[in-house]
Parts: structure tokens; sequence; C-alpha cells
């Protein structure tokens, strides 16, 4: 999944093993439409940390991620759930800043069960969602899981 200052914790289910030869993915396909207890919950963890004056915040989300006419995106939908500020950066110039949220985390899963959802074939209907929000941790365990260089542990 994702690394970071964010992580997900891999589901727990067991599938067995892809071939990773088979060029379609009819396997794929059949091993999403059968049935399961509901969808596979997914963990976030979020690294509480110093950034600049603030002490236990989360990590800063990005802004750029939006849709077409700013309709869609972590910013334009979680902004009023989000810590969010503006940030000077001189000249005259600001950009908004926003703190990862649980907000922000919903709308990872909520693409990871599209992204998925896109694999089966259209003549199996609309799948119900596979993946949904389990936990969703704040963990003050230090700076150094906070910070860490290029986004890997």
């Amino acid at each position: 999944f994702f690394g970071g200052p964010a992580l997900l914790t891999p589901p727990s289910a067991s599938f067995p093993p892809l071939q990773h030869r088979d060029p379609d993915l009819s396997r794929v396909a059949a091993l999403l439409a059968t049935p399961t207890k509901g969808p596979i919950p997914v963990d976030f963890y979020v690294f509480l940390g110093q950034d600049a004056n603030e002490n236990a915040v989360a990590p800063q989300a990005s802004t750029n991620i939006g849709g077409t006419d700013a309709e869609i995106g972590f910013y334009t939908l979680c902004k009023s759930e989000c810590p969010t500020s503006v940030v000077e950066r001189g000249g005259g110039v600001s950009t908004p800043l926003m703190r990862f949220c649980e907000c922000i985390a919903k709308l990872m899963v909520e693409d990871l069960s599209t992204d998925f959802g896109a694999l089966l074939e259209p003549e199996l209907g609309e799948p119900s969602p596979f993946f949904e929000l389990g936990s969703y941790t704040e963990v003050d365990a230090g700076q150094d899981l906070f910070k860490i260089t290029n986004g890997h542990g």
C-alpha cells in the first residue's frame, strides 16, 4: 500500500497467490467477485511529530491533489474537517496548508475500493465496496517516525 508518515496496514485476508505470467485479469475478477463477510478494513496509523513551531501534529497533506473544476480532491472535500492554515511564503505569496486527517483516510479507502472494483468485468454488476476505513489512530511516538527520509522507512 502506501509508505511514509501515514501507513496503511495490509488486510489480513488470505488469497491464493496470483500467477505473475497470467496476462488476463479473470483470476483477479473471480477472487474479487467471491462473496466475503463484508469489506476488508484498512487501518491507518498516523505518526505525529514536530513541524516548524507545532508539536504533536499530523504530517502535511498535499493540497495539490484535486479534480476537475476543484470539485473533488483532498483539499476541496476535507478543508472543513482537517486542520488547515495559510502559510506566508514571502513577496505577497501565500499557500494553504492542510494536515492529514481521518477525512483524507476515508477518501483514500474509497479510491482503493474504486480501483479494485474497476478490475471486475462489467457483466458482474456493480460491486460492493471491497475496503472500508477500519481504525484511524494518531500516534505520538517521537520525531524518528514522523520525519522519514524521502517518505520511506
